[in-house]
């Protein structure tokens, strides 16, 4: 008797498990309605906002919505692609926030503020194509590691070039006499490798 007890315990453990993880039609177009009704929520309360913040709390509340779309559509048909396009909407958001957070700011502090933004864009959608990489050639260790150390490589060149980026629009905001120095030192560390 324990033991048929403890059987259908954990059957049904299993079964709540998996249907954890893939959702289906109805309860996708339950959560779908759910996370509209959580977006006018939002919406309403980014219009008692003034000036810039409405325009930040506006990104952030579709922001909201488009994440929890992109989440429910990889929980419905689960895959390493949705899996992958919910993280690149996640990026996507966050820079919109960020960008929209920089506007905030005057002048030059703005342009740096920008360039960090899309520096650490590009670093989420690198990271989650290394990501998606690794999970789709699991069953063949060798090109899995190629791939991914190609991925990384390329990576690692595009962030080094956006680092110098951004480090050179610091250095615009220096006083004029510590620019050239501020310069070379960004030159130094991030700029392309010789040789």
């Amino acid at each position: 008797m324990s033991f048929a007890r403890t059987w259908l315990v954990l059957a049904a453990a299993g079964f709540a498990a998996n249907t954890g993880m893939a959702m289906d039609r109805a309860g996708f177009n339950a959560a779908k309605v759910q996370a509209s009704a959580d977006y006018k929520a939002q919406y309403k309360h980014c219009k008692t906002l003034d000036a810039n913040a409405r325009n930040v709390c506006m990104k952030e509340a579709q922001g909201r919505k488009k994440i929890a779309l992109a989440d429910l559509q990889a929980r419905l048909a689960p895959s390493n692609n949705a899996d992958y396009q919910a993280t690149v909407v996640r990026a996507d958001v966050a820079y919109a926030v960020n960008q929209e957070k920089c506007n905030e700011r005057p002048g030059q502090a703005r342009k740096v503020c920008k360039k960090d933004a899309k520096a650490l864009h590009v670093r989420a959608l690198e990271d989650a194509n290394i990501a998606r990489l690794e999970t789709q050639m699991a069953n063949t260790p060798a090109a899995r590691d190629a791939a991914v150390a190609a991925a990384r490589k390329k990576a690692a060149v595009e962030r080094r070039a956006l680092d110098y980026e951004v480090a050179r629009e610091r250095c615009k905001a220096v006083a004029d006499d510590a620019r050239p120095q501020c310069l070379e030192d960004a030159r130094r560390v991030y700029g392309p490798a010789s040789g």
